[in-house]
């Protein structure tokens, strides 16, 4: 995702040890899932990468998709596997876990252009976020799931806005199975988002 400054924003998950041009992340031997996000300039050269996962968490990180708003702060979101543990705050040792007997818990976290934690959003709930987008009026937005993923019927499709500021959420919408421009779900899994220049979507009845 490029920052509108030159740069590219990249975000996904690896095992073990990963190297991203001279930097190393992640741990050899290490079998959980590490959850990243990594800036790079317009050379190709890495300006920081920042593991989701502390070194001694052997639980899973999946990031599924990363957002730069007009200031360069940077939003990435998905979902921590069994055990899973993510930095809270700016605070490193204020660590949550995935929630008991969860496959998944979702979580939508800010970064600063620097790469300075801003805050972390996480629902008690099973699910993943599988979207992330801003709009031009200062919202963040995040789409995916919440629900069981041993059990796929159970699952509804969600979306939500947050504060840019402070990651609360404003408003929140459940849908069993949506079809449309602004959020589309497949397996009663919404996976996807896009917002338009008002920054304003109506989704059965409920406007934005």
């Amino acid at each position: 995702v490029p920052d509108g400054a030159g740069n590219v924003l990249v975000g996904g998950y690896y095992q073990g040890r990963g190297k991203f041009g001279t930097i190393f992340g992640g741990v050899a031997g290490n079998e959980g899932m590490r959850g990243f996000v990594a800036k790079y300039d317009s050379a190709g050269n890495v300006v920081w990468l920042r593991d989701m996962n502390s070194e001694g968490d052997a639980g899973d990180c999946y990031v599924k998709d990363v957002a730069v708003d007009g200031l360069g702060d940077v939003y990435v979101c998905g979902s921590l596997g069994v055990n899973g543990r993510i930095q809270r705050s700016a605070t490193a040792s204020d660590r949550t876990t995935s929630l008991a007997n969860s496959y998944r818990r979702p979580f939508l976290a800010k970064y600063n252009s620097a790469g300075t934690l801003q805050w972390t959003y996480l629902p008690d709930e099973m699910g993943s976020f599988l979207g992330v987008e801003t709009d031009a009026l200062g919202g963040v937005w995040t789409t995916g799931y919440i629900g069981s993923d041993e059990d796929i019927t159970s699952r509804s499709g969600m979306l939500c806005k947050l504060n840019r500021l402070t990651g609360a959420a404003i408003q929140r919408v459940d849908v069993a199975d949506v079809t449309g421009c602004v959020i589309r779900t497949e397996g009663l899994s919404a996976f996807w988002l896009a917002m338009d220049a008002s920054g304003e979507s109506e989704i059965n009845g409920v406007k934005w």
